[in-house]
């Protein structure tokens, strides 16, 4: 790797770590979906209009270990190094800034992502010199600005938390269109990428920024700001270049997609005009979709939708913030199963209150509404989540525990009050045995191979399952 100015990188991780207490058996573990890290590519694409050269470094696809990601860093010797940052990730994340620092003395390190946007205070503990607060195309430029040109950085610059002091909130970055599309190029692997729906060059793409919705246990409103959409004809010219640059599967990852459901279907009947030549999908809540929408991202390219179901009982949902009826899931799923496109599960186990019981309903109702594709999640406590904000004034934790995690003091914490994080992983074991390993399912999964292609998709679906699930 040449020497950049500017280094982004994002630390290997499994994510599998949140729901099992071993370490996972497989590189791509369970049904944690790896995309291109589109966050760091737009932040390249923002440093490099602007005269910084940069490179993207993707621990999860470029590092076999912790190690060679340390060494590759050490190698290239940039000057200015931005670490990506889940809480998942804290303790690795520490450990790795620890290492570098010890070859690369003068490097200086920022800090950015879900985790220091919603708890900037971190920053001191991982040993970072600066953290960015929400989005990163901003404090970013006038970081590089200030360490590779001199620039003077203005005291409590807003988006930019230093160690030490409060970090001077920014406000979410509304001219999305005035930022350069990110550039996909500054990967050093793009093929390296997996999904479970076709075997093709895989990206993911997002047309609208942060979250309208304030569900209690997700973080989403404050790691990524409230919901700002971005210009129709800028998402189309985006999805025109991944396709002109190879990729045959985007993933929309806006965190709504119908949201505004006029201008989801608008953009997808673009996609069928332009005759883009690829498959996609997208994520949406089960209230908020349609047959006729159905017809129009199916007859463009949609082959999966995914629902947050979250809970099998009503009243757990709804303590959760999450009004949403069952009649609405079993409405979305058989929806979409007539318009001949896949749907994919979303469920917490373990939310605040929940019950062994009620857990056991909620593995349940994911089997009786037939989806073909359940991902299961032990429910982890965020910072900057409502729920956290509670128990943090009932003085049940403070913020201290981001800092003993990531020291390895404490386990990451998690929803339940009533339930460990063995209790959880033994459950969702359960949910993950009780939904794939049914014979009606497996049957039709063999069923519908048509292509040695298809073979080789199902079999690392079972694998990845099986190996970090089941056995």
């Amino acid at each position: 790797m040449n020497s950049p100015e500017v280094l982004l990188a994002a630390p290997p991780f499994d994510f599998t770590g949140i729901n099992i207490e071993e370490r996972p058996r497989t590189k791509q573990a369970g049904y944690y979906l790896y995309y291109p890290h589109m966050g760091l590519c737009s932040i390249g694409a923002t440093l490099a209009r602007a005269g910084f050269s940069v490179k993207i470094l993707d621990g999860m696809v470029d590092a076999r270990s912790e190690e060679e990601f340390v060494a590759l860093i050490i190698a290239a010797r940039p000057r200015l190094l931005g670490l990506s940052i889940t809480t998942p990730a804290l303790p690795i994340t520490g450990k790795l800034i620890s290492k570098i620092r010890k070859s690369l003395q003068d490097i200086v390190i920022v800090a950015g992502g879900p985790h220091v946007s919603c708890d900037p205070e971190i920053v001191h503990a991982l040993g970072a010199d600066f953290g960015v607060v929400g989005d990163g195309e901003t404090p970013m430029l006038k970081i590089a600005g200030s360490v590779l040109r001199g620039v003077a950085l203005e005291p409590r610059t807003p988006g930019i938390a230093v160690p030490g002091a409060v970090a001077e909130t920014q406000p979410d970055l509304s001219d999305l269109d005035s930022i350069p599309p990110p550039d996909r190029r500054l990967l050093s692997d793009p093929d390296a990428y997996f999904n479970p729906f076709v075997k093709a060059r895989t990206t993911s793409l997002l047309s609208a920024r942060g979250c309208p919705f304030q569900c209690s246990f997700c973080c989403r409103t404050i790691s990524m700001g409230g919901y700002r959409p971005m210009e129709e004809r800028v998402v189309l010219a985006e999805m025109e270049r991944a396709a002109s640059e190879g990729y045959r599967f985007i993933s929309l990852i806006d965190e709504t997609f119908t949201y505004d459901r006029d201008r989801a279907v608008r953009i997808a009947g673009e996609m069928l005009k332009r005759k883009l030549p690829f498959k996609w999908s997208c994520q949406t809540r089960a209230d908020l979709i349609d047959a006729e929408a159905l017809k129009v991202f199916r007859a463009a390219g949609c082959v999966n939708l995914s629902f947050g179901l979250e809970a099998g009982d009503e009243e757990v949902r709804a303590g959760m913030d999450k009004k949403i009826r069952d009649t609405d899931y079993e409405k979305a799923v058989s929806a979409c199963r007539k318009a001949g496109i896949t749907t994919n599960l979303f469920v917490i186990i373990g939310a605040p209150y929940e019950t062994k019981p009620q857990i056991d309903k909620s593995i349940e109702t994911a089997v009786a509404l037939e989806p073909d594709y359940v991902v299961y999640n032990v429910g982890t406590l965020f910072p900057g989540t409502r729920e956290y904000e509670k128990r943090i004034e009932a003085g049940e934790i403070d913020r201290t525990i981001w800092d003993s995690y990531m020291r390895g003091e404490t386990p990451l914490p998690v929803l339940s009050k009533t339930l460990g994080r063995s209790e959880l992983s033994e459950l969702l074991r359960k949910g993950y045995s009780r939904f794939y390993l049914r014979p009606g399912y497996i049957v039709k999964k063999i069923r519908s191979v048509r292509s040695p292609r298809d073979i080789a998709v199902l079999a690392r679906q079972a694998r990845t399952v099986i190996a970090d699930y089941v056995v």
